[in-house]
């Protein structure tokens, strides 16, 4: 589940040459790429780079399953413990590595005041907690806010 608030336009990261924008977090003295916000050019390369992360069906049952199927692919080997990094130049050049405002992770890494809250890995409780908190924040800031549930089915 993610919370928002918009004060800075998506489009102002779009780069020449670059497919796919996501976060690196600090975490643990590694340097981690998350898939879990992304902004993706509509291309052959992105469409190849997410089918080549569909077919890496060893990770299916990984905690982190698309996002250590994307890791194995980018060449962070280390992250997940299968051995040294190798990082391919080649994918990591249709890549952009945005601010953590885009994705920050609550708990995990934070910000005072990001433009995305991620709350991945969270109890359903904690994350309608932590969203109603964003929310109410927002609101007194006078900022636009939206939250985005996503609601399960029983």
């Amino acid at each position: 589940m993610l919370y928002f608030c918009v004060d800075s336009d998506v489009r102002e990261l779009i780069q020449g040459g670059k497919d796919l924008y996501m976060v690196r977090h600090s975490y643990d003295g590694k340097i981690i790429p998350n898939m879990g916000v992304i902004l993706v050019r509509n291309c052959s390369w992105s469409r190849e780079f997410f089918s080549s992360i569909w077919k890496c069906e060893r990770y299916v049952h990984h905690p982190w399953w698309e996002n250590a199927a994307a890791l194995s692919l980018l060449g962070y080997h280390s992250l997940l413990e299968e051995g040294e990094d190798i990082l391919n130049q080649e994918l990591l050049s249709h890549v952009a590595f945005v601010g953590t405002e885009w994705n920050a992770l609550p708990r995990i890494c934070t910000l005072p005041d990001p433009i995305i809250h991620h709350y991945a890995g969270e109890p359903l409780e904690r994350r309608l907690e932590g969203m109603t908190n964003d929310y109410v924040r927002a609101s007194r800031n006078m900022k636009r806010a939206w939250p985005l549930l996503h609601w399960l089915r029983w």
